[in-house]
């Protein structure tokens, strides 16, 4: 019995086995099968078979002193049009850039999965710098570079479109290379890049959204009258603006020629700012932006027929609306009325080019005529030192007495300029150069005999007196002669001395930077009127030392084709003094030399070209130019006119250089 449970036991134990045995491959297979389903989900979770698209994206931050700062790349698979779009995002911890801004530029694109080459949407992206207390969205931006050119070509701010994720969330992306956006940070705050695939059959039966949509510009701000100083009626307003003038030829500023004794005398008693600027580099748009307050783009007289519209409401119209008796007298034909500039004016008075005895006559003509209760409003234009130089005689001696003596004319002058001859070329501007300042001499004098017809009227202590120009002149510092051919600093940097009524401010300088657009505004505050004005003004009022602005102006100019066929250049100076001028079209029909980024605090006279050395901080200029165009885009409605001048127009224009 005993050897019969053994053998029983025996087969117990030998089932068992096999049980465990059968078990152990059973679960070998289930654990294969299970490793199998795994690996398979792991599989498709990352390679999604039944996804048709691929996309990629590479966000990248560069500064000028670091070609690049930091970079970094995401990709992703999606079933393709109408399905979800994975929204991916890349984090940067920002350090604090020194030297300058940084620049975010995010590129990529959507593609077939099984092919690559087959591209078939956008990587769009979304932007934000959030600090410790707040966050801020990045507007991209798209502005194209031509491909071996250091700045874009073609049209400006109008290349970058915007995408609408359904999260509320803003996406910009571009056909065409990448987006990006220049900024400043400080040290600690985040960069959070977004992005999202967008491809053609999302947009394709719809326009596309393009960013140029006109956001408002900065209401024009109402300044009441001082109340401390209550004279019996508005303080009359002069305008006396001298064509053509340089700063830099006059005493008060620093030459040393003495070609202004009376101008200095009166900038001793008055303000003085160091820094303004034309907002064009010829008389029409200048002018025009000085007398409505707006930039050129916007008010659109910019070409060689363009008349002034009747729309935006003229300084002239404002102060009639406020009981002014109002007067214009010109003599440059740029500003006769056949162009719109009589707009508001009780007396307008063009003759033709007079020199400014002539126009001084007329003044005090007006003036007689006045109630003497009734409060001025008068712009005076004159024409010295303007092309051609023909000075009078005692100035041309006292400044260029060889070329007098030896009897050279205007002609012989031109003649020695366009010579070819280096030395004669020397000789031809060193005797253009003393021309001119024998015109500023007359011009000076000019000024002095208008200021003697306000203290003679007794309209001088209680006035407010702005002397100006409306643009500058080259003397080929940067290639160029005369005006209306580049926006280099010599062709728009003005004087702009200011005589406050009772003389308030007397004998400051301002250095802060300021516009001609800024006139506009300053004496609507100073007369203490509400006038109903049709445009908001794009200028702000000029900083005194009682009220200082907020710094350095950003300025913005424009300069739009001529007779001769010359192509549109835009041009910003940035809060920093950066200068940034582009061509908004073919740069190839431009003079590389009028393009290009400077310094113009370390550099004043625009000698080193910095557009290759600083790129960042080119293209955050470039984005505010391309911000700053959106803005300027005309009221439905608008139409720029076209004057028909007549042949002796024709005549006054050609012997000033503006047709051929």
């Amino acid at each position: 019995m005993t050897r019969g449970r053994g053998k029983e036991s025996g087969r117990t134990h030998g089932g068992f086995e096999e049980f465990v045995l059968a078990l152990y491959r059973r679960s070998r297979w289930v654990a294969a099968m299970v490793l199998g389903i795994i690996a398979v989900g792991i599989f498709v979770a990352i390679e999604r078979p039944w996804a048709r698209s691929e996309f990629w994206a590479e966000a990248s931050l560069k500064t000028d002193s670091e070609a690049v700062l930091a970079r970094r790349h995401v990709s992703g698979v999606f079933s393709g049009a109408g399905g979800e779009r994975p929204l991916m995002r890349i984090d940067f911890d920002l350090p604090k850039a020194a030297g300058g801004p940084i620049l975010l530029e995010v590129h990529g694109d959507v593609h077939d999965r099984g092919d690559p080459e087959h591209v078939i949407g956008y990587v769009a992206c979304s932007a934000r710098i959030i600090s410790s207390d707040c966050s801020s969205e990045l507007e991209m931006s798209g502005l194209f570079r031509g491909c071996d050119l250091p700045f874009p070509a073609g049209p400006i701010g109008v290349r970058t479109y915007e995408w609408a994720a359904g999260n509320g969330r803003r996406f910009f992306y571009t056909a065409k290379g990448p987006v990006w956006n220049a900024f400043e940070a400080e040290e600690g705050d985040v960069l959070s890049v977004s992005v999202i695939p967008v491809i053609c059959d999302d947009v394709e039966g719809r326009p596309e959204r393009a960013m140029s949509q006109p956001r408002r510009s900065e209401s024009m701000r109402v300044w009441r009258h001082n109340s401390a100083r209550k004279p019996n009626r508005p303080p009359d307003v002069f305008i006396y603006l001298v064509d053509a003038l340089r700063p830099d030829h006059l005493g008060c500023y620093g030459y040393e020629r003495g070609t202004s004794p009376h101008i200095d005398e009166f900038a001793e008693a008055s303000t003085l700012y160091e820094s303004a600027f034309a907002n064009s580099s010829w008389t029409r748009p200048s002018v025009a932006a000085l007398v409505t307050g707006l930039h050129p783009s916007r008010h659109a007289t910019v070409s060689e027929f363009d008349v002034l519209p009747e729309s935006p409401t003229l300084l002239s119209e404002a102060l009639r609306q406020a009981g002014y008796a109002t007067f214009c007298i010109t003599t440059n034909p740029n500003t006769a009325s056949i162009f719109g500039f009589n707009q508001g004016y009780d007396k307008f008075v063009y003759e033709g080019v007079k020199d400014a005895s002539w126009v001084n006559v007329r003044v005090a003509e007006f003036l007689a005529s006045c109630d003497k209760e009734r409060p001025v409003f008068a712009y005076i234009h004159t024409m010295e030192p303007h092309a051609p130089y023909q000075p009078s005689q005692e100035a041309l001696l006292r400044f260029d007495r060889a070329a007098s003596e030896g009897g050279k004319k205007w002609s012989d002058v031109l003649q020695m300029t366009c010579s070819g001859r280096p030395e004669e070329i020397r000789r031809g501007i060193n005797h253009l150069v003393n021309r001119y300042d024998a015109e500023v001499f007359d011009a000076d004098r000019g000024f002095a005999d208008f200021l003697e017809i306000l203290q003679r009227t007794k309209r001088f202590e209680q006035s407010l007196i702005i002397f100006l120009a409306d643009h500058g002149e080259a003397f080929r510092e940067h290639g160029m002669l005369w005006h209306g051919n580049t926006l280099c600093v010599e062709e728009i940097w003005v004087p702009l001395i200011v005589r406050y009524p009772v003389g308030r401010f007397s004998g400051e300088r301002i250095e802060e930077r300021v516009r001609l657009v800024d006139v506009f505004p300053t004496v609507l505050a100073e007369v203490g009127i509400r006038a109903n004005i049709a445009q908001e003004i794009q200028g702000e009022r000029l900083p005194t030392v009682e009220a200082m602005g907020s710094g350095d102006r950003i300025v913005h100019c424009q300069l739009s084709p001529l007779a001769g066929g010359i192509p549109t250049m835009v041009g910003v100076i940035d809060g920093d003094g950066y200068k940034r001028v582009i061509a908004s079209c073919d740069p190839g029909q431009c003079d590389r030399s009028s393009l290009g980024l400077w310094d113009t605090t370390a550099d004043p006279t625009e000698a080193r070209n910095l557009v290759d050395a600083l790129p960042v901080r080119a293209a955050y200029d470039e984005q505010l130019i391309g911000q700053w165009l959106l803005t300027q885009v005309r009221t439905e409605g608008e139409r720029v006119q076209r004057a028909k001048p007549d042949e002796e127009t024709r005549r006054r224009l050609r012997a000033l250089g503006y047709l051929q």
